[in-house]
């Protein structure tokens, strides 16, 4: 089962905690363990806070015994992930669904597949950073 976290715009610093929130929110809907697939083709141009915001994305859903695949990566995100030492902690998928990518020289390598997520957390502002969806 996966669940999917949509990043609507930049992440800032004081979007963490509620953002943390949300993977929480998401692991007590899914009825199992599974993968957090993270769109974040709409962050726009990522530093360090977009990177620190994944990293703790990442540790919220590890606790929870989930994955996190990141879907939509570009190429500045993908190199400031692989600065900071975080390409096996955030692997990346492909853009199109049931793709399958990751970083060939390191052997990790991720399938993942989009199709099966149904349950949907709305936010309560309708400008919110990200959306949700699980299953």
């Amino acid at each position: 089962m996966s669940s999917e976290l949509w990043l609507r715009r930049p992440i800032a610093p004081s979007d963490v905690a509620a953002l943390c929130a949300r993977v929480r929110a998401l692991a007590l809907l899914s009825s199992s363990d599974g993968v957090l697939v993270c769109d974040v083709r709409a962050i726009g141009d990522p530093g360090l806070a977009t990177v620190d915001a994944l990293a703790r994305v990442q540790l919220t859903a590890a606790r929870l015994g989930r994955r996190t695949v990141l879907f939509n990566v570009s190429p500045e995100l993908r190199q400031l992930l692989d600065l900071a030492g975080l390409s096996d902690a955030l692997p990346s998928a492909a853009a199109q669904d049931g793709g399958v990518a990751g970083n060939p020289k390191r052997g990790n390598r991720v399938s993942v597949s989009r199709k099966n997520a149904n349950s949907t957390i709305r936010p309560s502002d309708t400008s919110s950073t990200w959306s949700a969806h699980g299953s």
